[in-house]
């Protein structure tokens, strides 16, 4: 299942994001669930149902097994995943890593990461996983599982800091689990005891986080922040009771189809997708000041810095550049990628000329664009041409369309007899008196014809 790839990363690059392990699906179909937690374990779920964990480490396959139920025989496919550092339940002494799964079937399972030798995971050594139980919590699949401090209210996530120092008095309580799916939102402490429950509208909720504020106390109080679909608004509940804090509108065309990839951020935030090329910061927690308003018309805040190039990436690490052992890329390099030959050091080639002769701002093209300028006209173009100076078309009246009338008339008497005139030629080939006398005929019937349409 595991595949060293190393020798994929390039020789000249020694630190940096590089490949180093590949994972086939081994026939598991599409992945489902997948979480990168801090401390180097990997988890994945697939279509099949089956659920993998892996040791970065090594690395190496510390569990692998389908999600199994006795009493169904439909599959059970992992959906979400989510790591913790807490306790089992009340009655437990040791802290250990615990690893929750949502399923596809709103049930909620918990497994146990512990050494080889029995310890709570908090040392070196191999590592297994072991299975503790599960609870159904929700409606349908689960889609966001977020487990907390229920002292603190912080999130629970372990850390390299946690599993290696002596647990902290808060830490010796079960985690307390906020399962969504996308219809309902379910609060549980640990796998034992649900505590909370609400239900909304079917396929309602995109995205469910947690978010936090200092109190007037002085304390950090944390809340339930869900993104709804349907209803378009951002709706705060309190923990554990879930009862509604505040209800905020989405003043957005929001697209339903990406609003699942906003994120709710720790700090008040929420990242919202609006759609495919767009995107929204909003605060709920009443920490910034608004942009955009009537009232913040003179605020500071801005989302683009102005005047600002982003450098190229260099495709090469800071001790290089230090060292001169290699150059970044410049824009002659990515020119030379991108077009497929080095750039002209000036801009008189033909092709430039071409560009010009045909660009809207020539101002020779006027009488082509309706006697008119572009409908962006740039002044600082115009003063660079050398037909600056050329005089351009009148402006359309009445005795030009006349003069043009004219002129057209003329025109098709000309046309007219030169078609006529080849005509004759070629049917003289045939017959001279006849085709003569058909020639003459329909010259003169056309130019009637078109003479009494046009008044002339």
């Amino acid at each position: 299942m595991l595949h060293d790839i190393r020798d994929r990363a390039p020789t000249d690059i020694k630190k940096g994001f590089l490949p180093m392990v590949l994972v086939k699906s081994m026939d598991n179909g599409k992945v489902t669930a997948l979480c990168n937690s801090n401390i180097g374990f990997v988890a994945i779920g697939y279509s099949s149902g089956q659920l993998v964990v892996i040791d970065r480490r090594g690395p190496a396959v510390i569990f692998s097994s389908p999600l199994k139920d006795t009493g169904l025989s439909i599959t059970i496919v992992p959906t979400s995943i989510e790591f913790s550092f807490s306790t089992i339940d009340d009655n437990s002494n040791k802290c250990g890593i615990i690893m929750y799964v949502g399923t596809s079937i709103g049930r909620l399972m918990a497994y146990q990461i512990v050494n080889q030798d029995g310890s709570s995971g908090n040392g070196g050594g191999k590592y297994k996983v072991s299975f503790i139980g599960s609870l159904d919590t929700n409606e349908s699949a689960i889609t966001n599982i977020i487990a907390i401090n229920p002292i603190t209210g912080r999130p629970n996530s372990p850390t390299i800091q946690k599993i290696t120092s002596p647990p902290e008095t808060t830490d010796m309580v079960p985690s307390m689990v906020i399962c969504s799916s996308s219809s309902d939102i379910r609060i549980c402490k640990g796998i034992v005891t649900k505590l909370s429950h609400r239900s909304l509208g079917k396929t309602d909720i995109a995205s469910v986080g947690i978010t936090g504020t200092k109190t007037p106390s002085g304390k950090v109080g944390f809340c339930v922040v869900a993104i709804l679909n349907r209803p378009k608004k951002i709706l705060t509940l309190a923990i554990p009771n879930l009862s509604e804090i505040s209800s905020i509108p989405l003043r957005y065309m929001v697209d339903t189809q990406f609003t699942d990839q906003s994120s709710v951020l720790p700090i008040g935030d929420v990242f919202l997708r609006i759609s495919e090329t767009e995107a929204a910061l909003v605060n709920i927690m009443n920490t910034r000041t608004p942009i955009l308003g009537l009232d913040t018309v003179k605020s500071e805040d801005q989302l683009f810095l102005n005047n600002v190039l982003v450098p190229w990436r260099p495709r090469i690490n800071a001790d290089q550049l230090i060292k001169g052992s290699a150059s970044s890329l410049s824009y002659e390099k990515l020119y030379e990628l991108l077009v497929g030959r080095v750039r002209p050091k000036n801009g008189r080639l033909e092709e430039y000329a071409l560009a010009w002769d045909v660009s809207p701002y020539n101002p020779s093209n006027y009488n082509l664009l309706g006697n008119s300028k572009p409908q962006y006209f740039d002044p600082t173009v115009i003063h660079k041409s050398p037909h600056m100076n050329q005089q351009l078309k009148s402006p359309l009246t009445v005795n030009n369309v006349s003069n043009q009338f004219q002129k057209f008339g003329k025109y098709i008497n000309t046309s007219l007899d030169a078609a006529a005139s080849k005509v004759d030629t070629y049917v003289s080939d045939t017959n001279d008196d006849f085709d003569k006398w058909v020639s003459q005929t329909k010259k003169d019937t056309i130019k009637n014809v078109i003479g009494s349409n046009l008044g002339i």
